[in-house]
């Protein structure tokens, strides 16, 4: 059940364990879905919640992903390309989180490419921090209007890998 209309917490509604022993892969796909079709929010509480199948992808627009508590919630990964995938186009917001590849073949911790040729509109990555990927910790195209605050990367390949539309190198 929703806190309030279109606030989700993953472990409380969707019963994810964060205790980076069991998977909570299907928790977040289907609190992701719920979400996207929401318009809503995520909340992801402390705790550090392994992701063994695959990328986790954003594909709606007025979605947010929020880490909250004394310490950001880890997203570790395992066996995934990417960590999260974003592909909605207007106002998808990722805050407050650690984005960690714990496999070989993590090659990307957030790829944030729209669908379509237009821009991100009005989208966030804020107070995230990615760990172990090994091309590049944010990859992101069409920047405009994509605000991008107190992001680290660390024993990544490139930190950041900026791209307009064309495929000619942005801003950072």
């Amino acid at each position: 059940m929703a806190l309030a209309t279109g606030i989700y917490d993953v472990k409380r509604d969707f019963g994810a364990f964060g205790d980076d022993s069991h998977d909570d892969t299907t928790s977040f796909v289907t609190a992701l879905a719920v979400v996207g079709a929401e318009q809503g929010t995520l909340l992801v509480p402390k705790g550090t919640y392994r992701i063994d199948a695959g990328a986790l992808e954003i594909s709606t627009n007025f979605t947010k992903v929020l880490g909250y508590g004394r310490a950001f919630p880890i997203l570790k990964f395992y066996g995934a390309d990417y960590g999260i995938k974003v592909t909605g186009q207007y106002d998808v917001h990722l805050q407050g989180l650690r984005v960690v590849s714990a496999g070989a073949n993590g090659t990307y911790g957030i790829a944030h490419n729209p669908s379509y040729s237009t821009t991100a509109a009005q989208s966030s990555v804020q107070d995230v921090h990615l760990l172990s990927w090994a091309t590049c910790g944010l990859q992101h195209t069409n920047p405009e209007l994509f605000y991008c605050r107190n992001v680290s990367t660390y024993d990544c390949g490139r930190g950041f890998e900026i791209t307009n539309a064309d495929n000619t190198d942005g801003l950072l």
